[in-house]
């Protein structure tokens, strides 16, 4: 038979099944410990976006909201990309990633350079992590960016591709 308590600090039991757990009842609130991870979510997307601007195109967003008030939000990306160039020794591109609208990751010059200048191309998964300090519980947009520096055009999740986005929650 279960039993219920109100107090304000719990420590679980240090043996048997439930060992070092402790148990919260739906309709409660459980106040996470510094440190701990409080949420993971994995976004996922097969979408693709082909361009061939030197502006910066915004080709995958995502909106998180986060549980706590007080947090680290760590977002871990792995983005499939691929450029070509005809006709010219590079396929380099630029990627960066925003975070509600401030750059907070950027490559510049990215991919391949032929030196032999007949025509290039490349693919490759792109992968980073960037970290955010929410103050507010306040949704976060997290977006991926690609320009081209010298490719004809920059696609991404070309073909059968896709691209993952790993977010993780931290109690402050």
């Amino acid at each position: 038979m279960a039993s219920e308590l109100t107090v304000q600090t719990l420590r679980g039991p240090t043996s048997g099944a439930n060992a070092n757990k402790i148990i919260v009842s739906s309709g409660n609130t459980f106040v996470p410990s510094v440190g701990q991870v409080v949420n993971v979510q994995r976004y996922s997307t097969s979408t693709q976006v082909d361009h061939g601007s030197s502006a910066f195109t915004n080709v995958w967003a995502v909106y998180y909201t986060p549980i706590l008030t007080n947090s680290k939000i760590i977002f871990s990306h792995n983005v499939s990309l691929m450029s070509y160039r005809s006709n010219g020794a590079g396929a380099r591109i630029n990627t960066a990633v925003n975070i509600n609208g401030s750059t907070v990751q950027y490559d510049n010059n990215t991919h391949v350079y032929d030196y032999g200048g007949n025509g290039v191309w490349a693919k490759a998964m792109h992968s980073n992590t960037t970290e955010y300090s929410n103050t507010s519980g306040s949704q976060v947009s997290w977006g991926y960016f690609t320009s081209c520096a010298d490719a004809n055009e920059v696609k991404f999740n070309e073909g059968l591709s896709s691209s993952s986005l790993i977010v993780t929650e931290i109690a402050q």
